[in-house]
């Protein structure tokens, strides 16, 4: 798909949300994840770490440790951790630790 378009759909999205205080968090945690998602597969390795971590530690706060999305986004967050330690750099190749 259009990787590059979600990144900004979902960057876009959670720009208006924060624009309202009163916004669900439960969908803020969820567009982090999505947006750290998107970054990571760019190749964008440290927001995208940085939105997965808040997307965990939300989500766990939200829903526990033993809900689906906490458990989703704890593995891509372990994915981003995985290619930062990657001393090669982003190459192609590496792209493919981010597909499922």
């Amino acid at each position: 798909g259009d990787v590059e378009g979600a990144a900004a759909q979902a960057r876009e999205t959670l720009e208006r949300m924060r624009a309202y205080p009163d916004h669900e968090k439960h969908v803020e945690a969820l567009g982090r994840s999505v947006l750290g998602r998107a970054l990571g597969r760019l190749g964008q390795d440290g927001e995208a770490r940085e939105l997965l971590t808040g997307a965990v530690a939300s989500q766990r706060e939200l829903y526990g440790d033993d809900h689906q999305l906490t458990a989703d986004a704890a593995r891509w967050n372990g994915k981003a951790a995985q290619y930062a330690a990657s001393s090669r750099g982003p190459v192609a190749a590496d792209a493919a630790r981010w597909a499922d």
